[in-house]
């Protein structure tokens, strides 16, 4: 997986960054970023972002919209201290709000959940045409039945 950390704070960056390696395997790839700004300015797509959302400059909210104009599939983690606008984290379709302040237990809680539905989205089909083998995933097979 792929993960990305976006948090103005180093103190959080690090707890973050310590948390995640916690529940990711040494295969993972994890990047911290500084800002938002800096951030989309990498232009990479991520499994799984954790964007705070108070910043300067750019706030996670806007950062989040940004990113999401173009990675779709991104999973995303709000980090903050901020209880009061987790409403938000709605709108910009948010997988978990996670408290900064209860950050470890909450992290371990959706990271088992992206555990499960990683493993739920990787049943495949296999099919053969000719000399061409193709998989297809479960998730992407659309059935539609109909009463004639």
């Amino acid at each position: 997986m792929k993960i990305a950390i976006v948090d103005d704070e180093q103190k959080w960056r690090n707890l973050a960054l310590n948390v995640v390696r916690d529940y990711t395997d040494e295969a993972d790839e994890i990047e911290v970023f500084n800002s938002g700004v800096e951030f989309l300015e990498r232009n990479a797509e991520y499994n799984i972002v954790l964007m705070d959302i108070d910043m300067p400059e750019m706030d996670g909210f806007e950062t989040i919209v940004n990113y999401k104009a173009e990675h779709l599939e991104s999973i995303i983690i709000i980090l903050t201290t901020h209880l009061d606008c987790a409403r938000k984290g709605y709108l910009v379709d948010a997988f978990r709000y996670v408290d900064k302040t209860k950050m470890k237990v909450e992290l371990k809680e959706a990271f088992e959940k992206v555990r499960e539905i990683n493993i739920k989205n990787s049943f495949s089909l296999t099919a053969k045409s000719g000399s061409e083998t193709k998989s297809i995933l479960l998730r992407d097979i659309l059935c539609s039945i109909v009463n004639i």
